[in-house]
Parts: structure tokens; C-alpha cells; sequence
């Protein structure tokens, strides 16, 4: 699902359609949301079922936000690069693959 709805996002920016391009932004905000809340998900739930120590969840958090960051900041530069090179859609074409 994930995938798909990010793809279909992707394909909006190709429109000059007000609607569409709308469009392309909720289901983005929504690919977003299913790709964030299935790992926390799937992290407290694992937390809770090993009884893990309650300080890892939180390190753990941490960690992945700081990880997230630096990975935003990496996507930044190599979509800047492409739209320089390629074209103002041409980061979103890289992203469908």
C-alpha cells in the first residue's frame, strides 16, 4: 500500500492540474503516515512482548529520529542535484525507481 501510494504521488507532479497536484499531496501525507506509524507500531509492540528494559524504547526513538534526519538531509542533496541537472520532477521520478 505504501508503495503504491507513494508512486501515485510521485506521478501527480507530472499534472498541471491544481486537483491532482492536491491529490499528489495527500496520498504522499499518506504514505508517509502508513510508512511512519507501521514501524512504531511494530517497535512497541516488540518492545512489550520481549519485556525489554523501558529506557530502550526511548533510545531507541532517539536514535531512529537523529537517523532520519541525517538520511533527510542525504535526499536532500541528491534530489537538489537532480532537479539542477534533470528537471524540477526529476526527484520524484527517482523516487518512483
Amino acid at each position: 500500500v505504501y508503495c503504491v501510494l507513494l508512486i501515485l504521488s510521485c506521478l501527480t507532479k507530472h499534472s498541471s492540474s491544481f486537483f491532482l497536484l492536491g491529490l499528489g499531496r495527500v496520498l504522499g501525507g499518506a504514505s508517509a503516515s502508513i510508512l511512519v506509524s507501521s514501524f512504531e507500531s511494530w517497535m512497541v509492540h516488540q518492545h512489550l512482548y520481549l519485556s525489554y528494559p523501558d529506557h530502550w524504547m526511548r533510545s531507541t526513538f532517539e536514535i531512529v529520529a537523529s537517523g532520519t534526519g541525517m538520511v533527510a538531509m542525504g535526499c536532500g542533496l541528491v534530489a537538489t542535484f537532480f532537479a539542477s541537472h534533470f528537471g524540477h520532477v526529476a526527484p520524484f521520478d527517482l523516487a518512483i525507481g
